[in-house]
């Protein structure tokens, strides 16, 4: 959550910035602790499942669930829930404690669905389908309220890849056709509808509106090797770089930018020049 939630979205910024890199790996349902798989069954048995993580913590492994409909649920290494986050629609009515839906059924958020959820050792916070999010104590008192008119799902959708521009999808069909697609979806900008689909191996290509691909990102190996120039691979191959892969790729309307394992990123002008990195 924006507000409340600002040092654990900077620590979760430079995971990913960092990627993988062993601290998160692919599993199956049948890896997460008996008390996570209970409750997915109960409360989420009739989804098809994108993904699952998990990601190696001092205390022991927690897990991350996502599902086509990109509902995601993370676990601690106990295997009780933590979080439920929904893109698209409320969060499973069971799971909000009644004193949070008596809160939300009265005054100025009545008729707002419960997105996101998120139980701490200390409290609980919530996120509203209009973008507030409010934060509660164990006693659910309210400490603090931040208020928002609008909420980014609505400029996004789930989409198929039938949508997608043609050029997208041949450029799709050339390099991720072994790929099994977890969820796509179409978010509206000014200039038109860009896309991101992302596989079940967490794969992430992003499109223009007109179907050009914007970037490439790989959590557990490197991007295709055709899709990058060869400036670049030199400029990796060379010097202190050469047992780095490409993780992520993005081009812009003035240059490039890439994301080494072990999160090396380097900026480039449209002559491949380099202009800055940062390890």
């Amino acid at each position: 959550m924006k507000k409340f939630l600002l040092t654990a979205l900077v620590a979760a910024a430079t995971i990913t910035t960092a990627f993988a890199d062993g601290r998160e790996r692919p599993v199956t349902l049948n890896e997460l602790p008996q008390t996570a798989r209970t409750f997915l069954s109960a409360h989420f048995g009739g989804k098809t499942l994108a993904y699952a993580v998990a990601e190696q913590k001092y205390a022991g492994d927690e897990y991350e669930v996502v599902y086509s409909d990109r509902v995601t649920v993370d676990f601690r290494p106990d295997g009780e829930w933590k979080s439920v986050s929904s893109k698209y629609g409320a969060v499973p009515d069971a799971i909000v404690p009644r004193q949070i839906k008596d809160y939300v059924a009265s005054g100025n958020f009545s008729g707002q669905q419960v997105r996101e959820i998120n139980r701490g050792s200390h409290s609980w916070e919530i996120e509203l389908s209009s973008g507030s999010e409010v934060k509660f104590d164990l006693n659910f008192k309210v400490l603090d309220i931040d208020m928002e008119h609008g909420h980014d799902n609505d400029r996004e959708r789930a989409a198929t890849l039938s949508e997608l521009p043609q050029t997208a999808q041949t450029f799709l069909s050339a390099h991720f056709s072994g790929k099994t697609v977890a969820y796509v979806v179409a978010e509206q900008k000014r200039a038109g509808t860009e896309y991101d689909v992302v596989y079940t191996d967490r794969t992430s290509v992003e499109f223009r509106p007109d179907g050009e691909w914007k970037s490439v990102s790989s959590e557990y190996g490197a991007v295709p090797d055709a899709i990058v120039p060869r400036q670049i691979k030199d400029f990796v191959a060379s010097g202190n770089f050469s047992d780095r892969q490409v993780r992520q790729i993005e081009r812009g309307l003035v240059g490039w930018e890439i994301t080494l394992s072990r999160g090396l990123e380097v900026k480039f002008d449209q002559n491949f020049t380099v202009l800055d990195y940062d390890d």
